[in-house]
């Protein structure tokens, strides 16, 4: 029987054979932990068709309404034509719209019977903060009727905030000095613009704006 050859002996200053290192792990980007939100994880709308003989124009609207053949008239009435993407809001607890009273208008001289749109369920101060906001990006504001919705609006942090408007616009709009939640805040001037009148002497005068200043202009 035959002896299998024996492997040839390594010398004896041979270098032993480094290991093999082991694989170093693939780095994945870092994952930020989910923020929690206080919002529902599926949102919806209500909408139904509506006669537009029940969509009421509300009696405290602050908008100001361009006539009809108007330029504003006339634009709102093409976009419309064109297709209808803005649903009007409808308030079902009192029948009044909260948006769409220009659009309703324009709806109705188009003899239009029934329209889609949103419903909602609102008591009247969260109505008239929503409306507000809602006739923020376009026309004009009847002032003195925005002024006082405001005053009512600001007396409560969570409906200033409905309103749309930031607390810098409610100051502007409502005066320096208004009440909300209770506390008073008031705008004041900034440090680096002095209390001036008419009768300070200048050097310059811009013939266009009539911007008076004194110093050698750069």
């Amino acid at each position: 029987m035959s002896k299998s050859p024996r492997p040839p002996k390594q010398p004896a200053d041979a270098p032993t054979p480094a290991p093999t290192p082991p694989a170093l792990p693939i780095p994945t980007a870092p994952t930020s932990p989910a923020l929690p939100s206080v919002l529902p994880k599926n949102l919806t709308l209500t909408v139904e068709t509506v006669p537009l003989v029940r969509l009421l124009p509300h009696p405290k609207n602050p908008r100001h309404h361009p006539e009809p053949d108007t330029a504003e008239w006339n634009t709102l009435l093409k976009s419309l034509e064109h297709d209808y993407f803005d649903p009007l809001i409808w308030n079902r607890r009192n029948g009044f719209l909260v948006s769409g009273h220009l659009r309703t208008k324009i709806l109705a001289t188009q003899g239009v019977e029934t329209v889609q749109v949103i419903v909602v369920d609102y008591d009247e101060s969260i109505h008239v903060a929503r409306m507000i906001a809602a006739n923020k990006s376009a026309g004009t504001f009847n002032d003195e009727q925005l002024q006082a919705l405001l005053i009512d609006v600001s007396a409560n942090v969570q409906l200033s905030a409905l309103s749309g408007f930031t607390d810098e616009q409610l100051v502007h709009v409502i005066g320096h000095t208004r009440v909300i939640g209770g506390k008073s805040t008031e705008l004041e001037a900034p440090a680096e613009f002095p209390i001036s009148d008419e009768s300070i002497n200048t050097d310059y005068r811009c013939p266009k704006c009539q911007y008076a200043w004194s110093g050698k202009p750069e």
